[in-house]
């Protein structure tokens, strides 16, 4: 009983070849992705996202991804929502595809790719100074007071991801989720 019941050999080979990977907590109050150091492995209460790359932890913590998550997600009663990778992460349409080379990107998607990684990094950067200044802190208690200091950061991901897309900054959350359904629903058309 005190062995593992399996040694994760699916995760482990994900995540061989990356210096740090993306997790979320499985259940949580306020959905976030932090990045874990190799050689970490983390137990079946989180989400590994196995990217290394700022434009996909962008992109998960922005509004719209999180909008998705929460409308495709679960929720234990009238508390914090699950994760399921299943119907969250495998279906989240991004603005473009996290294996395009970056020779297939357009000069635009580049630079609005490489402006979604920058503001990716100067959010979790202020986060982990916060967090790091007091090791009291917490990530609910960051969320639960959103300063203004890191809603504006906030802010300046949700528009990069927004201009990814190409969609308004005063976009509502039924619109984002109505366009995510039909960008999911047209490229699964593609593959079929």
């Amino acid at each position: 009983w005190w062995l593992f019941e399996e040694w994760r050999p699916g995760l482990r080979r994900a995540t061989a070849n990356l210096n740090r990977f993306l997790t979320t907590p499985r259940t949580a109050k306020h959905r976030y992705f932090v990045w874990i150091a190799q050689p970490t492995l983390v137990d079946s209460t989180a989400v590994v996202i196995a990217r290394d790359d700022d434009y996909a932890h962008g992109v998960l913590s922005s509004h719209v991804h999180i909008a998705w998550a929460l409308a495709t997600g679960t929720r234990l009663a009238t508390g914090p929502s699950r994760y399921v990778h299943t119907q969250t992460f495998n279906t989240f349409p991004f603005p473009w595809s996290l294996d395009t080379p970056d020779p297939d990107l357009s000069d635009s998607q580049a630079a609005q790719r490489d402006a979604i990684a920058s503001a990716a990094v100067e959010y979790d950067t202020a986060r982990s100074e916060w967090l790091s200044a007091d090791s009291g802190r917490t990530m609910t208690e960051l969320y639960n007071e959103m300063p203004t200091w890191f809603r504006n950061r906030q802010q300046d991901l949700d528009e990069a991801v927004l201009d990814a897309y190409g969609w308004p900054h005063d976009i509502s959350d039924d619109e984002i989720l109505e366009r995510l359904l039909a960008l999911n629903l047209d490229r699964a058309s593609e593959r079929d």
